[in-house]
């Protein structure tokens, strides 16, 4: 399975990177209520911390601030650069004007962000895919001096391609009703597999949450199933950075085929969460120079694809000859929600509204 995304710290600084986390996917949950919706905070950090590299005076104050960002840049740089081993992370650096980039700035980032790295497309499929493109532009008024104006384009991916532990049966993929609400279904395909899991109901949430890992084990999908059609809202404000343990049971699962495209604005939710400044002409980055420069804007462009491609077969059970109670059931035939972590990193996160509905965006 793969991933494209623009998607926090860990140590002392956590706790402020992981609350900027929750309160971006919480303004997206909020917009997207009756939406399918998947987003990779972690990537924006990652966008932020580039621009922190950047950042001056009061920009680098409210970025540190709201991110937790270590007053040191190589340390936050250094902290970044470690995921590059844990994910397929690519920048890309464009500009354009009569500016070069300030050259201090744009060896700090090739060192630590790998921001010179050409993006080469990766011949598997993409199951989840995110890119990030931000820009910047200096603060010259354009009517005023034209041909001075000078702009860089940012482009961050990050790609995980990873299939499913075990695969889905695709024989036993077949038409079901999904429950978008107490009144409306929907005809989906929906996904079989008999396994064991590791999964678990949590009164707190009103929700079982059931775990889907990857072949190489490093991460995994965590579903979210709210006892109520309705209950997805108040169970996604208290899933943010799940970590708690789970049992293992020989179960049924029961998921919906799903492929989705789409492009959200990040800018409009950062500018809620006290980053307004960054995009005006307020804001101090020494990108180009002595120039001061401003954020233009960030987007997210999102695919997301859940199938049946699995590394393995699902294992024979070694019960065969014992008689055996019958398997729990998770069927996630309403509105789900769902994190994909590894131990101590939530990178995507999301929930499925409606799966009949695609939403197909260009990716490029």
């Amino acid at each position: 399975m793969r991933y494209i995304f623009y998607w926090i710290l860990v140590s002392a600084t956590s706790t402020l990177a992981d609350k900027f986390s929750d309160n971006l996917y919480q303004l997206f949950a909020k917009d997207f209520r009756n939406e399918n919706l998947l987003v990779s905070p972690f990537s924006v950090s990652g966008v932020l911390a580039m621009c922190y590299m950047a950042a001056e005076g009061e920009s680098a104050k409210k970025l540190k601030t709201l991110l937790g960002f270590s007053e040191d840049k190589i340390k936050v740089a250094e902290k970044y650069q470690k995921w590059l081993g844990k994910v397929k992370m690519d920048y890309q650096v464009n500009y354009e004007g009569s500016r070069p980039l300030s050259p201090n700035y744009e060896s700090l980032v090739k060192e630590y962000f790998k921001a010179d790295s050409n993006i080469v497309p990766n011949r598997t499929e993409p199951v989840i895919k995110i890119t990030t493109y931000w820009k910047f532009h200096d603060r010259i008024i354009k009517r005023i001096l034209p041909k001075e104006i000078s702009k860089a384009l940012f482009k961050n991916n990050i790609t995980l391609t990873d299939p499913w532990q075990y695969e889905f049966d695709a024989k036993n993929t077949k038409q079901a009703d999904f429950k978008i609400s107490e009144n409306k279904t929907v005809p989906v395909q929906m996904m079989h597999q008999r396994n064991v899991f590791r999964a678990a109901y949590f009164s707190d949430l009103q929700a079982t949450v059931v775990e889907l890992p990857f072949h190489s084990r490093q991460m995994s999908l965590l579903l979210f199933l709210p006892n109520k059609v309705d209950g997805l809202w108040e169970m996604e404000k208290k899933i943010s950075d799940f970590s708690e343990p789970l049992n293992t049971a020989e179960a049924i699962l029961a998921l919906p085929k799903l492929r989705y495209g789409w492009r959200l604005r990040i800018s409009e939710r950062l500018e809620e969460l006290g980053l307004g400044p960054l995009f005006t002409n307020e804001a101090d980055f020494n990108l180009f120079g002595n120039l001061s420069s401003k954020l233009g804007d960030i987007f997210q462009n999102v695919f997301l694809e859940l199938k049946e491609k699995g590394a393995q077969s699902v294992p024979p059970s070694s019960q065969k000859d014992t008689p055996r109670s019958a398997p729990v059931v998770f069927s996630f035939n309403r509105p789900f929600a769902f994190l994909i972590k590894d131990e101590s990193t939530t990178y995507f996160q999301g929930h499925v509204i409606d799966p009949s509905k695609i939403n197909q965006v260009n990716m490029e």
